[in-house]
């Protein structure tokens, strides 16, 4: 049992053929270890993967119960021309880990419709006995159909971050000057790409040039992958000296201009903080839902200031000033119009949300996600992203929550308390933003954390015995001082240690219990739908080309128990 449990974690690790196991050569290397071993066969294996899949559902259906969790969910046509529906979880055990996993690969018969995909939905939350009640989000892309979705899920729905502003970046390719740049610039990569000896030779000039440096090669932008705009362009940019010699020396056909490697670099200074955050906010294995509203802030004004209009520019409005525009300039007005359609302006953001905009889509960003900021002990000073006139308007929100989540019989009357006095941080004004020529991620952590001194804050009297609670403890929890994001590194060149908000969260649970009720629930919700997506890449690889007969209900089984490690780390070893 041992072997072929190994042997079955072999197989869908590697995304081997299951006809492996009955391949001669594989069973001749088998018996040289024990000439007398049982190697099994395909039906075999096919069969103890059904089972094992079963017996893993059983284990998550075990492990998710009474957890709040939050889901993400896309759909991928195979190479079959099969329609899949995926479906993932996320939540946070009550050890302060981080638990995400896949729920499901399944084939969608129905249409791709709302409707069906509600029911795809439900099916696979019932097959792990998880209770609509404890769904605290669902996270999609923006297509229509998964729009029209999340009106019907009953639940909030979020848009992914990584897709929105992957709508917006990809203006650059509408606007005149820029289209017929990165077309030509694509074919520049192609003729690379295209061409094994060109490549090589590229990569001979790079170690000529420097031979302590490991050679790349040039990045072709893909339509579907995020800020791969971004990535060919920087890429162009690094290997610019070698791409003028393949030219000169006739090994391609293309040469940009010294004017349009100019426009290249503003392009790759523009969309750089883009592909930061967008790389950021993906994570699956940390909490990245605190960083929205910072996120969205950040790049507004960097926006804003590079373009020279206010934060809250609109897209329709005119450039009457066009010609005297540089392309700089051009470029961030073009961004900061179709990114505040999707943000919204930042001037009333805990209600933006509550408006449908261009395409009946959700504006600005909801409500959970700014209280994902607050119970964030690295957040929770809400420096940026959240205007200072409607800090305690977010705070009473948490109040309304902790208190509807806790519904404890008030005490006895009792004496009125005398007012507390709690020392609050107060929200100084946001530091002044870096050049956006000189972008770094770093300076992105510093603003979340301004160095301001403590201010006592009075906590009003209430006559609810368990508001007062709550009010304290809010107040005890945003005195509390802010955990740093980064540990402050042993070495000037070390790599960047970041701290754990959920292991503070271990530490400090007992201080702030209520809190830590809502924190537990919120926090788990991922800021993009990238958990999805990374199941499509397993399952393109396990309904690969020389696979695409596999059923459907078998490679729903593979994929889950690929990804199973993620939920029950000892799946294997059982």
């Amino acid at each position: 049992d041992v072997y072929y449990l190994k042997q079955m974690k072999f197989v869908i690790g590697k995304y081997h053929s299951l006809s492996l196991v009955d391949d001669p050569n594989f069973v001749e290397m088998q018996r040289v270890l024990d000439p007398n071993i049982a190697t099994g066969s395909r039906q075999l294996l096919t069969e103890r993967v059904s089972i094992s899949a079963a017996n893993g559902r059983l284990q998550v259906t075990d492990l998710m119960k009474g957890e709040y969790y939050a889901m993400t969910t896309d759909h991928w046509t195979s190479i079959s021309n099969i329609n899949f529906l995926a479906a993932t979880v996320q939540f946070i055990n009550a050890m302060w880990e981080m638990m995400n996993g896949t729920l499901c690969c399944s084939q969608h018969k129905g249409t791709q419709g709302a409707q069906d995909i509600v029911d795809c939905l439900t099916a696979a939350r019932a097959r792990f006995g998880l209770k609509e009640e404890f769904l605290v989000a669902t996270v999609t892309d923006t297509a229509a159909n998964m729009n029209s979705t999340g009106e019907l899920l009953g639940q909030p729905h979020h848009y992914c971050a990584d897709h929105v502003l992957e709508l917006v970046t990809k203006i650059v390719n509408d606007l005149p000057g820029f289209d017929v740049l990165l077309e030509k610039a694509r074919k520049i990569v192609g003729s690379v790409k295209h061409s094994p000896a060109i490549d090589n030779l590229l990569g001979e000039l790079q170690l000529l040039a420097n031979p302590n440096e490991i050679p790349v090669t040039v990045v072709q932008d893909i339509a579907t992958r995020w800020w791969s705009t971004f990535g060919m362009v920087a890429r162009l940019i690094r290997l610019k000296e070698h791409m003028d010699w393949l030219f000169l020396n006739h090994h391609v056909k293309r040469r940009l201009t010294e004017e349009e490697w100019h426009l290249m670099d503003v392009i790759s200074t523009t969309l750089k903080p883009f592909m930061c955050f967008q790389i950021l906010l993906e994570g699956q294995k940390y909490v990245t839902v605190c960083f929205l509203p910072g996120v969205i802030d950040n790049i507004r004004t960097q926006l804003a200031l590079t373009a020279g209009v206010p934060t809250y520019y609109e897209a329709e409005e005119e450039m009457a000033d066009a010609a005297t525009l540089t392309q700089t300039q051009v470029l961030s007005r073009s961004l900061l119009g179709h990114f505040n359609i999707h943000f919204g302006n930042g001037i009333e953001v805990l209600t933006e949300n509550l408006l449908r905009g261009f395409g009946n889509r959700q504006k600005g960003i909801s409500e959970l996600v700014f209280i994902g900021a607050a119970l964030d002990p690295r957040t929770k000073a809400l420096a940026v992203g959240v205007p200072q006139v409607e800090h305690e308007h977010l705070w009473d929100i948490i109040l309304d929550r902790l208190v509807a989540i806790h519904p404890v019989p008030a005490a006895p009357a009792a004496p009125a308390p005398a007012v507390a006095q709690v020392a609050v941080a107060p929200v100084a004004a946001p530091a002044p933003a870096p050049d956006p020529a000189d972008f770094n991620i770093q300076d992105f952590y510093q603003q979340l954390q301004p160095p301001v001194a403590a201010a006592p804050v009075a906590a009003p009297a209430y006559p609810d015995a368990v508001v007062e609670l709550l009010r304290e403890e809010i107040c005890r929890f945003r005195a509390a001082p802010l955990l740093p994001v980064q540990v402050p590194p042993v070495q000037p060149d070390a790599k960047p240690v970041y701290n754990n908000p959920l292991d503070w969260w271990r530490e400090n649970e007992s201080k702030f219990p209520h809190i830590a009720r809502l924190a537990r629930r919120v926090l788990c919700i991922p800021a993009t739908s990238a958990p999805s997506e990374r199941v499509f890449s397993a399952a393109g690889l396990t309904i690969a080309k020389d696979r695409a007969r596999l059923l459907p209900e078998l490679a729903d089984d593979l994929v889950f128990l690929h990804d199973i490690g993620n939920l029950i780390p000892d799946f294997y070893e059982q």
